[in-house]
């Protein structure tokens, strides 16, 4: 804040006014009376109670100064002119307090009136000055005062005095009018001219006519400020100095040093000083009238320059010390660009004590490098009585030693650990913090170690100084892994479903990572607090990359990262076991020595290939050599996922005939319902299989396809009657009660033959027929015999040659298969000559 800025908490308002009206009354020394006096100095000393401490332990240093010398001077001045330019808008009524229901004597207006009596009674002493009255609120305008001059100003103090009195608030607060009119009231004066301006609020109009702002001064942009600025420059042109006097709330006082405070009550501070500051003046403060008394002993100091004043000390702080936070709100304290700056109240004369202390707070902040710190030299400066410069050194003498316990990992990042369990990481490359953890239970950190996940020292070939490892001055030890999270990861299907380690897919896997991994820094969330470079390093850059091996480790690839996801596609049929780990730079801040997640593991098999199967069919012969079944056998295969299911359909039938959990079957044709008569497996059969894997693929084999078709072929099939003369069945014996006699024929027998190949076309098989068609007709003892061509389906048994015999008729049949049968009818007796019908 530019120009000469003072507060003044406990002096009424009109105090400081008549502070600065008796400044301007100042009696100057002689110039020999000045070059002859004691002109006061000073010296000091300063002291550090306390050189061990911890970061963020708050630390004092008192400073002590001792004035010296004696200074007398002889009283000799010239008359000035001054314009009182005094707000009376309504927020005069309010309180000191700023309430706006306040009664009288405790509004602002009476603290006005009241501290005006000392102004006035000073004005009385000497005579010598004249004196304007300016009124303002919405506008402007000169008060009228008796004995007055053709600009307003007069010498009729008691006049002045009743015209203050009489002042009655309302309106608005046209600062810029103010101006004015005082500039107006002392143009031409050949006098030293001086303003006097007082205020409790922001300026909202401009203008003589009192045009309102569409915002107060407070706004930056504000016509009403920028038009009191303007007035300021014109009272500069005119060598008129204004001193401006806020009327301000203890507590807004309390803040106006503070930039992050949020009430500093509606006064326009920038406004104020720099009226007072571009005219060469000076901007004060005031909160009440309690002091008043003090404030005229003040002025009379100022006025006859017997003070020490504008005492201004410099520390040089070292790197990563601050004011501790109880002192924020000190308006004596503060730190600028790397120096305490602490202001000592002027120090009045004849010195009404032998020594002036000072203690200020400090404090060692996590920005600290190193262990030990020496304090440099302060320097106080400040002006004497004869209104000299002057200033002198205080040698402390002291070393600010950390307590803290540090580490260095292999990286060169710093760590810091204090008395109150915070540990703090700062980079290895600039040093900037970026985060600080705090212990639960604030214990005191003794020792920071490095270790690996199994707690032993981490000191091999393989370290990486992720694990940090805190011990305490008692409990148990903390560890904090930086190192990534293992990631969660799946395996999907293609249809985004997630793989267990015993399905299978049948198209392409895709790996991914299904959320972000994070430090291990996570698990003590709520106990981290991070710098906004310390977020980009340990949250939102975090991880670099996810890498992913399908061989065990023996190589690692970069994850692919595409719509807002790493994930990789995995198009191979195969048995898969996939490891993924993440990647970070930023605990090693080297690309080259990245720190990796542990190993997430997850499992899937894709097999997009069909089962195969193999397929026989037996035919089965009988004891006889016909053949009258048959054994199906059937094999599934599959290089991946084993075959679970085998199912069969024969013939036309819509139903499953056979249906096997596994690799394997193997059934006759006859334990299949419908076929256990031995007729019904006779001719063709087809078979249809369908064989089905572990994975849900499934192949079907369609009728012949993966089994031709077969034919079960007994061979032709032969019907032989006997039949007498009489057209019944002729019976070789005939029963008798001591035994069976053979039955003579004396007429000749009749034998009938059919015969039909059973193999019929069907499914687009041809049909078996006969190929072949012979009998003979033997007497019974007779091994050869004499085929001949059957070309008929009938014909007749006669003895031949002899009278009498025993008779049998043979045939042979041959299909086209080849298959032969050589059936015999039974025995025909005939008794009489052969005869052939």
């Amino acid at each position: 804040m530019n120009g000469r800025f003072k507060k003044i908490r406990t002096w009424a308002v009109l105090a400081l006014a008549v502070l600065l009206v008796v400044q301007v009354l100042a009696i100057a020394p002689p110039a020999s009376a000045a070059a002859a006096a004691d002109c006061l100095t000073m010296s000091g000393v300063g002291s550090v109670p306390v050189t061990d401490v911890d970061i963020d332990q708050e630390f004092e240093i008192e400073y002590t100064l001792t004035p010296s010398g004696d200074y007398s001077v002889v009283e000799q001045r010239e008359a000035v002119d001054i314009a009182l330019v005094l707000d009376v808008s309504g927020s005069m009524l309010y309180g000191l307090d700023g309430k706006t229901n306040a009664k009288a004597p405790n509004r602002r207006v009476d603290a006005l009136r009241t501290a005006t009596n000392g102004l006035i009674a000073k004005f009385k002493e000497t005579n010598l000055d004249n004196v304007g009255l300016i009124q303002f609120s919405t506008k402007a305008s000169k008060v009228t005062l008796q004995g007055a001059d053709t600009r307003g100003l007069t010498k009729n103090y008691t006049d002045l005095q009743n015209k203050i009195n009489a002042l009655n608030p309302s309106g608005s607060t046209n600062i810029d009018d103010a101006l004015r009119k005082a500039k107006d009231m002392l143009t031409g004066s050949t006098r030293k001219k001086y303003v006097i301006l007082l205020t409790d609020g922001a300026a909202n109009m401009y203008g003589t006519n009192g045009t309102s702002a569409p915002n107060s001064s407070l706004n930056p942009t504000s016509k009403a400020r920028t038009e009191a600025l303007a007035r300021a420059n014109e009272l500069k042109t005119q060598n008129i100095t204004a001193y401006t006097i806020g009327l301000m709330t203890p507590d807004a006082i309390a803040n106006i040093n503070n930039p992050d405070a949020a009430n500093k009550g509606e006064m326009d501070v920038y406004l104020m000083d720099q009226i007072a500051s571009r005219t060469g003046g000076a901007f004060y403060t005031a909160s009440n009238s309690a002091s008043l008394a003090e404030v005229f002993k003040s002025i009379v100091n100022v006025i006859t320059n017997t003070t020490l004043r504008n005492i201004t000390l410099k520390q040089p702080l070292p790197a990563g010390f601050d004011l501790a936070d109880s002192e924020l709100t000190n308006p004596n304290v503060k730190k600028e660009e790397g120096y305490l700056i602490l202001n000592f109240e002027d120090i009045p004369y004849p010195f009404t004590q032998s020594t002036y202390a000072k203690k200020v707070k400090l404090k060692a902040t996590s920005a600290v490098d190193g262990e030990t710190h020496p304090l440099s030299d302060a320097t106080v400066s400040y002006v004497n009585a004869c209104s000299n410069k002057e200033s002198f050194s205080i040698n402390l003498d002291s070393t600010i030693r950390i307590l803290g316990v540090t580490a260095i990992d292999m990286y060169g990042n710093k760590y810091y650990g204090n008395y109150r369990g915070e540990l703090t990481r700062k980079r290895a490359d600039n040093s900037s913090l970026q985060w600080t953890y705090t212990d639960p239970t604030n214990r005191r950190i003794a020792a920071i170690d490095f270790v690996k996940p199994d707690g032993t020292p981490d000191n091999g070939a393989d370290k990486n100084h992720a694990r940090v490892k805190l011990t305490f001055e008692s409990g148990e030890p903390t560890i904090l892994d930086l190192a990534p999270a293992a990631p969660g990861i799946q395996m999907v299907d293609i249809n985004g479903n997630t793989l267990t380690e015993a399905a299978w897919a049948t198209d392409t896997i895709r790996l991914k990572v299904d959320a972000a991994s994070v430090s291990g820094l996570s698990a003590v969330k709520g106990r981290i607090v991070y710098t906004d470079e310390g977020k980009a390093d340990f949250e939102t850059g975090f991880i670099k990359e996810y890498q992913y091996t399908l061989d065990d480790g023996k190589t690692w690839q970069p994850m692919p990262y595409s719509n807002g996801e790493y994930s990789v596609a995995l198009s191979a049929e195969g048995v898969y076991t996939a490891k993924v780990r993440a990647v970070n730079e930023t605990i090693s801040l080297n690309f080259n020595l990245p720190v990796y997640s542990k190993e997430a593991i997850a499992s899937a098999k894709m097999d997009n290939t069909k089962p195969t199967g193999e397929g026989t069919v037996k035919i089965v012969i009988n004891d006889d050599g016909v053949q009258n079944d048959a054994k199906i056998a059937i094999v599934g295969s599959d290089s991946l996922s084993k075959v679970t299911k085998i199912e069969v359909w024969l013939d036309d039938r819509s139903s499953v005939a056979k249906e096997v959990e596994g690799d394997s079957v193997e059934f006759l044709l006859s334990s299949i319902d419908g076929y256990g008569e031995a007729s019904s497996r006779y001719g063709w059969h087809q078979i249809k299989v369908r064989i089905a894997n572990e994975a849900g693929l499934s192949e079907t084999y369609d009728f012949g396809q993966l089994i031709p078709d077969f034919k079960i072929n007994p061979g032709p099939q032969v019907a032989i009657g006997l039949v007498d003369q009489k057209g019944e069945t002729y019976i070789s014996t005939i029963k008798k009660e001591d035994g069976d006699i053979p039955n003579w024929a004396d007429k000749p027998i009749k034998v009938t033959v059919s015969v039909d190949a059973p193999v019929k076309a069907r499914y687009g098989n041809p049909a078996v027929t006969i190929a072949e068609s012979e009998y003979a007709i033997s007497l019974v003892n007779e091994d050869t015999y004499a085929w001949k061509k059957l070309s008929s389906g009938s014909f007749y048994v006669t003895p031949g040659g002899t009278e009498k015999g025993t008779f049998k008729v043979h045939f042979r049949f041959k299909d086209t298969d080849g298959v032969e049968v050589q059936p015999s009818s039974d025995e025909v007796n005939i008794d009489y000559n052969q005869n052939r019908y």
